[in-house]
């Protein structure tokens, strides 16, 4: 029976075969560890839209007839922004009056400034780890960096653990015992058998983790939001639109959302996403560069499909080969560009020894970033998407890394 632990070529290759920032948010109670991911049981994928749509409006609050009511329309939109220079350095000690912000094309004011890494902002991290059976391997010295990080956080950092599997680890405590104590627990974990059982097991759910994150944990009172993405991203195989590739049998495991409804649900929840990808890097080399580093894996994907004396001709496996090449440069494009949109950026774990650096950097990172927002000149509740841009005066050579869009508040707003 094909696993989670299998390697990720033959794991595709076998389906194959087969198949020939806006503060507008409402505020809400945080959920309860066994409630997470019930949002999800809401969402309905509509063809006629080609997008997701909630099946049960949300209430609006209950209010009793002899309270007064009073409305506040807070419009502040924020932006954590990371400033590089031609070298890639963080460029430090930038005020308000350097920054240029620009919405829909129209020059705004800038309303609040601060830096991130001031200890009197604190920031509410979630860690999404997928520990799946492909993943195995990553795990322990993953777990080890998460804790490294932990102990980095300020004091009124606040932190929270999602699983790919849709379980909220814990939920958001400043308690550094308590996280180290739960990431802790998740090398012991990885080594259940359900995590090696894939999306059969419930597990190599990491958009859908994803999601209920970004729609159930972060309210207004999250000064900083911020999501740590740590996945191979092998959960987009039955995402809509159901992909043709699929067995007829996994179609009723489709999700119902797109990769679209996931950058739409991102962009609205005003949080930095960083995505770690374990495995080989392949974006951003030559095609060359790529089938050379994906050699090893094909070769095992061979001897795996031609086992027991069955024969495949040489046509076919390289047929089978492009598409899973494809797949896999597809998934980890989705992945930076999830990261690109909301200020973050994507590293690449190739070897577990990594883990520690690339969660050092995130930490750095955070701790170099300037918040900038500013008051829209359009106040129109439409709920339309706006862009954003943000750049230095007088610098054009610097890089400017922060959220590219926001959606207005609707109507009800």
């Amino acid at each position: 029976m094909l696993t989670r632990r299998s390697p990720p070529f033959l794991r595709i290759a076998w389906i194959l075969v087969l198949g020939l920032f806006p503060s507008f948010t409402c505020a809400q109670e945080k959920p309860k560890l066994k409630d997470f991911g019930s949002s999800l049981e809401r969402l309905k994928w509509d063809p006629k839209v080609s997008a997701a749509v909630d099946r049960v409006p949300k209430e609006k609050p209950k209010t009793s007839d002899s309270e007064d009511v009073i409305r506040v329309e807070t419009s502040l939109v924020t932006s954590d922004l990371l400033v590089l220079d031609q070298r890639g350095q963080p460029v430090k000690g930038l005020s308000n009056k350097d920054f240029l912000i620009t919405e829909d094309g129209k020059e705004q004011n800038v309303g609040m400034f601060a830096l991130d890494g001031a200890a009197s902002i604190g920031r509410s991290i979630v860690l999404i780890i997928d520990y799946s059976g492909s993943l195995f391997r990553y795990v322990d010295m993953s777990v080890d960096a998460a804790k490294t990080l932990v102990d980095k956080l300020g004091p009124r950092d606040r932190m929270a653990v999602v699983t790919d599997d849709i379980k909220l680890l814990t939920g958001f405590t400043q308690d550094k015992d308590k996280l180290r104590s739960k990431l802790e627990s998740l090398k012991k974990q990885a080594r259940n058998p359900d995590a090696r059982g894939g999306w059969f097991r419930g597990h190599s759910n990491q958009f859908s983790a994803l999601m209920a994150t970004l729609r159930e944990l972060f309210t207004t009172e999250d000064e900083r939001p911020v999501v740590i993405f740590q996945t191979d991203g092998d959960e987009l195989l039955l995402m809509q639109p159901r992909s043709t590739q699929l067995p007829q049998s996994m179609h009723a495991l489709g999700r119902q959302f797109s990769v679209d409804d996931v950058y739409k649900t991102a962009e609205k929840s005003r949080a930095t996403i960083y995505t770690v990808i374990p495995g080989i890097k392949l974006l951003g080399i030559s095609r060359a560069e790529q089938e050379e580093r994906l050699g090893p894996i094909k070769e095992e994907a061979i001897a795996a499909l031609t086992r027991g004396g069955r024969r495949l001709s040489d046509q076919k496996m390289q047929l089978t080969f492009e598409k899973q090449l494809h797949s896999m440069v597809n998934h980890q494009s989705i992945l930076a560009i999830l990261a690109t949109i909301t200020g973050g950026w994507t590293e690449f774990l190739e070897e577990p020894s990594q883990a520690i650096e690339i969660y050092s950097r995130i930490v750095s990172d955070l701790n170099t970033r300037y918040i900038v927002g500013y008051y829209p000149t359009n106040k129109n509740h439409d709920g339309k998407k706006r862009k954003v841009s943000f750049t230095v005066r007088d610098h054009p050579e610097y890089m400017v890394m922060g959220r590219k869009a926001y959606y207005a508040p609707g109507p009800d707003q």
